[in-house]
């Protein structure tokens, strides 16, 4: 099970809430600090979004990763330990 907290301002809905798991977890498109690099709750935000949209979107980028983001990821976790060895 993965723990996710979702933290909303003042501004919601028209800025986005800020997403990051809780849980530590190895994913292409997940940030060591457990924030996401998901499209919609970053530059494509819209306020007709709603939490079952975010977490539907959290569920799918799961399932199916994006390997070729272009924002770094908990990837830079697993180099950063093979490195620190030598």
């Amino acid at each position: 099970m993965f723990q996710l907290r979702l933290q909303f301002t003042k501004d919601y809905p028209q800025s986005p809430p800020t997403v990051q798991f809780v849980t530590r977890m190895f994913h292409p498109n997940i940030y060591k600090d457990g924030t996401l690099c998901l499209d919609i709750i970053q530059s494509k935000w819209s306020p007709i979004y709603t939490v079952a949209t975010i977490l539907t979107s959290i569920q799918s980028l799961l399932q199916d990763p994006n390997p070729v983001s272009r924002f770094p990821s908990s990837l830079e976790l697993n180099v950063d330990q093979s490195t620190s060895g030598l």
